[in-house]
């Protein structure tokens, strides 16, 4: 008696484990329908929503708000980013920023959640970026000039490029790369 309740248990379990399995499983291809970005804008029209210039510049029409098109420490050159993004915490962001904006004589900053959510595109990911404005974008976390009020000033937010979503729990000291923008002149 005992091993026929044993053997019972036995497929009710296994069962059970094929079902979790199967929903499991059918639930990995939930994502499978966005696009990467690169290949979502291939043959489409020109950018509605920026003005771009060949010094590497996009103006968001809707805000105003210029963006460089790479990362801070890559050079745009013939309609691509080239060199490596720079990695550095908020503070020595910040101080990028500030040299660079005197040695430009333009007032750069980092970017807030609502402008990198501005440039987010939701059809696509890996980058969620119109590749067409912002090409060769780090797949990374990349700061903002948001912070987190409520744990304290060492908490920062970012937003992801890979899929646009913001988080508020890196730390200032995290070494990230960061795009840059300035208010139209």
């Amino acid at each position: 008696m005992l091993a026929v309740g044993i053997k019972s248990i036995t497929m009710t379990s296994a069962r059970a484990l094929i079902l979790v399995l199967v929903f499991s499983l059918s639930a990995c291809g939930v994502k499978d329908d966005i696009q990467d970005c690169g290949s979502y804008f291939l043959g489409k029209p020109p950018s509605q929503a920026f003005e771009l210039n060949e010094e590497g510049l996009a103006r968001h029409i809707e805000s105003g708000t210029v963006f460089y098109r790479c990362a801070a420490g890559q050079a745009y050159r013939a309609g691509r980013c080239i060199g490596t993004p720079l990695g550095l915490s908020k503070i020595d962001a910040d101080l990028f920023i500030e040299e660079f904006s005197t040695k430009s004589k333009q007032p750069w900053r980092l970017p807030t959640q609502q402008e990198l959510k501005r440039i987010t595109v939701n059809e696509c990911e890996n980058p969620a970026v119109d590749t067409r404005v912002f090409p060769d974008l780090p797949i990374e976390n990349l700061w903002t000039s948001s912070e987190r009020k409520l744990q304290g000033e060492e908490f920062q937010c970012v937003m992801y490029s890979f899929n646009g979503s913001i988080s508020c729990k890196f730390m200032d000291k995290d070494l990230l790369p960061f795009l840059m923008v300035r208010a139209d002149l």
